[in-house]
């Protein structure tokens, strides 16, 4: 028995039914709506311990995709367009996760991403021990920014007037 694996199996018990969380941050150059419009289109979703792929929503609340080779599901339980998005893990792993969208200035968001996730297995409990699913959080939002970054400015849509239209 390994020292390493004697402290994830120590983590995953203390941690049992309570989750850890994860938190990052990172400024993007262009508009709230754009940065949201992206966000909503599903490619960008960090989700703890797994990497989540082909993730799309079926129109009643849910997200599906891949975690790892094997299929994922979660729920979207708040959803408040240009604010925040929230979901929770009902297969695959155990996470909720928040996204939070704040405007800096007219070409300036700030995402705030807030992850709490509870490991359901040694594995999970090493990977959160070893702060990959940090990594992971920390790097999938810079691929996201430089994503966004990438858009040319003038396909950004146009700003509505003060009366909404």
């Amino acid at each position: 028995m390994s020292a390493t694996g004697d402290i994830a199996r120590m983590i995953l018990h203390r941690a049992n039914g309570r989750e850890l969380p994860i938190q990052c941050s990172i400024d993007i150059a262009a508009p709230i709506d754009v940065v949201w419009d992206e966000w909503t289109r599903l490619e960008f979703l960090p989700e703890g311990t797994h990497r989540v792929t082909e993730v799309e929503e079926d129109g009643d609340g849910r997200l599906v995709g891949r975690a790892d080779g094997a299929d994922w599901e979660a729920e979207v339980t708040d959803e408040r367009i240009d604010e925040s998005f929230a979901w929770h893990s009902v297969s695959r792993s155990d996470c909720s996760g928040l996204a939070t969208f704040h405007e800096l200035s007219d070409r300036l968001t700030r995402i705030e991403l807030h992850l709490d996730v509870e490991p359901g297995a040694v594995g999970e409990a090493m990977t959160l021990l070893l702060h990959v699913a940090d990594h992971r959080a920390q790097a999938e939002l810079p691929r996201f920014k430089a994503h966004v970054e990438a858009i040319d400015p003038d396909e950004y849509p146009p700003p509505a007037n003060e009366d909404g239209e």
